[in-house]
């Protein structure tokens, strides 16, 4: 998670808060890949809103999960 931080602030030049971001990993089941979604849509977005990163994510997260088959 600390690399992906730093990786965020060279990108975006913005820090983001420790504390909100290990309780995103956290509600994300400690998921890796998860947490880098979030991060890189945040990246793509310009965003630092991590409370409304967290709520895309895990949307797309169900949707991905709900997708019938074939």
């Amino acid at each position: 998670m600390q690399h992906m931080l730093r990786a965020f602030a060279n990108a975006t030049q913005r820090q983001l808060n420790e504390a909100e971001a290990w309780q995103a990993f956290t509600d994300l089941a400690l998921v890796p890949e998860h947490f880098r979604l979030m991060m890189a849509n945040m990246v793509q977005s310009g965003s630092t809103d991590i409370a409304a990163a967290l709520e895309e994510v895990k949307t797309a997260i169900q949707e991905s999960a709900d997708y019938p088959s074939k």
